[in-house]
């Protein structure tokens, strides 16, 4: 399950994928779901999205944009590759950040080692 917050005055988001496409998930489910699909051509259901706002929906407070067959959009890896690596990024500056704010009794940063 997946949260997202937009707090006033927030920067609009691009677009992105609020989960894995059912392509680029393991190659034995892929394959299973791809046998299933030959008859109609369609893959298996496999995400429900839910929409809650907790304001009222007016344009003023910013779009939400659902785009019409980006479940079986063939970029999905290279999206799914790119979110990764942003994540990473993120990861990155959130354990800088916090090796600035923390330091031991004996002035060591971080929080590994030493012991005494």
């Amino acid at each position: 399950m997946g949260l997202v917050i937009s707090r006033p005055g927030a920067k609009p988001q691009p677009f992105h994928m609020d989960g894995p496409h059912l392509k680029s998930w393991p190659a034995e489910f892929q394959a299973q779901a791809e046998a299933g699909a030959a008859s109609n051509g369609t893959l298996p259901i496999h995400a429900l999205n839910v929409f809650i706002p907790l304001i009222d929906f007016k344009f003023e407070h910013g779009a939400t944009e659902l785009v019409p067959g980006s479940h079986d959009l063939h970029v999905g890896r290279a999206l799914d590759i790119e979110i990764a690596r942003q994540a990473e990024l993120l990861e990155a500056r959130q354990g800088m950040a916090d090796s600035d704010s923390y330091s031991d009794s004996d002035g060591d940063k971080g929080g590994g080692g030493g012991g005494g």
